[in-house]
């Protein structure tokens, strides 16, 4: 038997921008090709946006706000991506030498930022 109660705390998800742009896509009913032809973009730039692969630009937004029915307050009040999350790196030597190259297995290399998505891309 379990012996959480309605007081004791419990985990809270956090839910990252990409969460809420799916989120927002299926509560509306689109497909991901719906979507992208209502907004102007194509498909893959709606599928990267669900993934996290890339930043959505303001413009796509309100688009994607105004086409699927969400408030794009709601749709920003989540962060981009992970807070304060590194991959793990199971390296435990680092190939990188050379400044600024991490100095001890803990310490890894983030990847490249995502690129901006462009509402005129198609």
């Amino acid at each position: 038997m379990s012996t959480h109660t309605l007081s004791t705390p419990g985990r809270v998800p956090v839910w990252l921008q990409r969460d809420l742009l799916r989120k927002a896509r299926e509560d509306s009913g689109l497909g991901q090709g719906d979507l992208a032809r209502l907004i102007g973009v194509s498909r893959n730039t709606v599928s990267n946006a669900e993934r996290g692969a890339v930043v959505v630009r303001r413009p796509v937004l309100i688009a994607w706000a105004m086409a699927t029915g969400v408030s794009l307050d709601w749709l920003e009040s989540a962060p981009v991506a992970e807070p304060e999350c590194a991959p793990w790196d199971s390296n435990p030597e680092p190939s990188d030498s050379g400044p600024g190259a991490p100095s001890s297995g803990l310490l890894v290399r983030l990847p490249r930022p995502p690129v901006e998505l462009r509402a005129d891309a198609a």
